[in-house]
Formats: structure tokens, sequence, C-alpha cells
């Protein structure tokens, strides 16, 4: 039989990347990191909205999937959880978490990967484009695949006011611990 191929890399984001998939164990410990830099955030609040999701795979169609569901969840804000820094995010389908955190200040929160027990992955998906890496230590690991490009979300939560000329400067690290 033919040689099976490898998987093609993630497309290479020009922008920021507002969603990725990350392959995760579910022996270990892993940590979402946001930061706003101070004084330049187009929110009136430091928040962010993000899903985090149970992904069975790295493929283009779980993504689609994954997506949608996103942008159901974003599109629905009583489904949106705010979340201190210091708390657990556990991954859900349909389930929003809003960030908050404080301008200029690094905030951590635990990301749950132990359950459901079929999960192979973890997906972020920002409502706005924000850099999301995972590293494990020092060690940045690759998406396994990711949507690059402006976010389709029209409003972004906590008032962000479009046509301003600041912007949000936002770092999200998803850091596994051995």
């Amino acid at each position: 039989s033919p040689p099976v191929s490898p998987s093609p890399p993630p497309p290479v984001c020009e922008n920021f990347p507002w969603a990725q998939v990350f392959v995760t164990d579910p022996n270990k410990e892993y940590t979402l990191t946001a930061q706003v830099q101070a004084g330049e955030s187009g929110y009136l609040e430091n928040t962010l909205a993000i899903a985090v999701q149970p992904a069975s795979d790295a493929t283009d169609a779980t993504l689609a999937l994954l997506k949608d569901d996103a942008l159901d969840a974003f599109g629905n804000p009583v489904t949106c959880l705010k979340v201190g820094a210091g708390e657990i995010i556990t991954p859900v389908k349909g389930k929003c978490y809003e960030l908050e955190f404080t301008g200029g200040q690094i905030s951590t929160y635990t990301i749950n990967v132990s359950a459901p027990a079929q999960m192979q992955g973890v997906a972020v998906l920002a409502k706005n484009p924000a850099v999301i890496d995972l590293k494990q230590g020092e060690t940045t690991v690759e998406a396994a695949n990711q949507l690059c490009g402006d976010a389709p979300y029209p409003l972004a939560i906590a008032g962000y006011v479009p046509g301003s000329d600041v912007f949000q400067h936002a770092k999200i690290d998803l850091d596994q611990a051995a």
C-alpha cells in the first residue's frame, strides 16, 4: 500500500489566529495565560471572551464544528461565565468564558483537561483575535490546527468600540505542567 502522507501543517497566520486546537494529555495540567497591556485596551473593562471546547481531533471538520458552537455561545451573552484569575476553566461545548484581568498584569487560569474521557485536545476560540500559545515548560508547542485572520464577531464583549484607534494587545498562552 502507498505510504500515508502526513497531515499538512496548520496555516501560517499573517494576523493573530483566533481559533486553535491543541492536543492535550489528560494526565497533565495546563494553564491559560492572558495579558492586556495597561492603558492600551479598547475595552471598557479588561475582559476577553473565549470558548474553550473539548476536541476529539484536530481536523478541519472538527475545527469548523467547534467554530459554529463558539459562534452560538458568543451570540448568547447568557452563556458567558465570568472567570477571575486563578479559577478553573473546563472545556464545555456551547459555553463562553469571559476572562477578567487587570491591564498590564498577567492572569492565569487552570484548564481542566481530565474530562470528558474521549477528549483528545482542547480548542481555544477568542472572540477577538489574540495570540494563543501552548507551552510545555519553556518550549512552545505548535497548534495542531488553527483559523487565521479577523474573527467573525462584529462586536467584542464588554464594550469595545469599533473604529477606535485603540487596539487590544492581548496575549493568551496555554502552558503545560509535567
